[in-house]
């Protein structure tokens, strides 16, 4: 989402970009329906507060949900190590909250891919159909059986993506 702002923002310093499982804003709101509960979100804020650990063990289950390799992805992901503060968390989950990226996705003017798993429960597929409405020139692709990490749980096939439409960028850049 960060990246994406950015693009819109400094057209000449972007050639092209690609999200993976990104949305015009993380929470629901009347122009993006299909985003995370409101609710769902102020009750990870708090619950990050007060027991990050939990909280976070909470989030895998929902970032693996939906995911054909679901229970090998929350493992890994339990397994990760944490170097996060709980300052510095709460700041970035606040943060995710308040970015709204629907004027910088009308706005893009570089090639653009939007990668999404197709049963992520976190940014569900009609995000994606969101932010095509909202840019005809945004390529949507959509990973099956893959939940809102699929570069973790099909890292083949997003490479295969990025790789196809770096492949159609090739000659519309300019090397220059």
């Amino acid at each position: 989402m960060l990246s994406c702002g950015f693009a819109a923002r400094y057209p000449q310093r972007v050639a092209g970009l690609i999200t993976l499982s990104s949305n015009s804003h993380f929470v629901a709101n009347e122009a993006n329906p299909a985003a995370l509960d409101n609710d769902l979100y102020l009750g990870f804020l708090d619950a990050f507060r007060n027991d990050r650990y939990s909280c976070l063990k909470r989030f895998s289950g929902l970032q693996a949900q939906g995911d054909k390799q679901q229970r090998q992805l929350i493992r890994q992901l339990r397994s990760m190590q944490l170097t996060l503060d709980n300052h510095s968390g709460a700041q970035l989950l606040q943060l995710l909250g308040e970015i709204d990226n629907q004027q910088a996705l009308t706005q893009l003017g570089c090639p653009t891919l939007a990668i999404f798993g197709q049963a992520d429960a976190l940014v569900p597929v009609a995000c994606g159909d969101q932010i095509a409405g909202l840019n005809s020139q945004i390529e949507i692709a959509l990973i099956e059986d893959a939940g809102h990490l699929p570069h973790l749980t099909q890292p083949e096939t997003v490479i295969e993506q990025i790789k196809r439409f770096l492949e159609r960028q090739l000659y519309g850049l300019d090397k220059g």
